[in-house]
This record gives structure tokens, sequence and C-alpha cells, in this order.
């Protein structure tokens, strides 16, 4: 359905071509008209997730000890998952949100006065890298807390010139 306009005022130019917008304007309900054809979507892969090669990569170590201590304050309670869903695929997120969800839920069981003692310290001491094929790597980063040492296993792949943690485990 056709906009009606007043007729110009002044010498007759159109600002900004707003007049004749409207003129082209039409009701969304009504069939395109003949002759216009839109072009057809790209199968264009530039917008899906790159593979990266090692050589384009940020140093593999620092990143699997970054990581681990962020995981790590997300597992305690201390950092929101929110903050490292960058860094990790959909099933790491899905699996550490599991995880995040239970400690919430045996928390909310205890006395308060309990709740505000449980506080985590830990240091992040060796890392092992291991690098079974170009763009991924396997780190283990050994996590000393105070009354016991862990190990931290995670699986990291290079995705749009970033590590992305396919995989990780706190052992």
């Amino acid at each position: 359905m056709p906009v009606a306009l007043p007729p110009p005022q002044g010498n007759g130019s159109r600002c900004c071509g707003v007049r004749s917008a409207l003129r082209d304007a039409r009701n969304p309900s009504e069939e395109p008209r003949k002759g216009r054809k839109r072009a057809a979507p790209k199968d264009d892969d530039a917008f899906e997730i790159q593979w990266s090669p090692t050589k384009d990569l940020p140093d593999a170590s620092l990143f699997a000890l970054n990581f681990t201590q962020r995981a790590l304050e997300v597992l305690y309670g201390s950092r929101d998952l929110a903050q490292i869903a960058r860094w990790v695929t959909d099933d790491v997120y899905k699996a550490m949100q599991a995880k995040v969800d239970a400690r919430t839920r045996k928390l909310s069981l205890m006395p308060a006065d309990v709740r505000e003692r449980i506080a985590h310290h830990f240091t992040l001491s060796h890392v092992t890298i291991g690098k079974p094929r170009e763009g991924i790597v396997e780190a283990c980063v050994v996590v000393r807390g105070t009354q016991r040492i862990r190990a931290a296993a995670l699986r990291l792949e290079g995705y749009d010139h970033r590590w992305r943690a396919t995989s990780f485990t706190i052992l």
C-alpha cells in the first residue's frame, strides 16, 4: 500500500532521500515486485570456526596455566562460569555447569557458618605439554592445595587463532 506524501515545499529537493524511501515503502505482506531478485546466500565458510596451526597460536603452557587457574576458580565458586565461556567448547561448558550446580546444591544444605569458612587456596606448579597432532595440545598441570596435590588434565585445540579447551578434568 503506497504512502501518500504532501507536495514538496521550497525548491522541490529531497533531503537525504527520505521521501523516496517513504514512497517505495510497501506493506510487508505484499509480494515482492517482479523483476527484483534477491541474491541467494553464498555457502561461505568464512564465518565458521577455522582450525589454526600451532605456529599461529599463543604459548600453550602459559594458556594451560591461566585456563586451569580460572577453571579452578569457577569450580570453587569464586569466578562466574560465563567468564571462561569463550575458551571452552559447549561440552566442557555443560560439564562445568553441572559441577557448579552440584556444588551450589551441596553448599545450600550446609549451615551458614560452615559455608563462610570454606576457602580454597591452591598454587599451580608444573606444566607438562604433549603434542599429539598439529594444532592440538594435551597438558597436565600440577595443582598444589593446602591438604593434597592434584592434577588437572586438559586438551587444547587451536581455533580462530586462539586455544579452546575441548576437555578439562581435575584428577
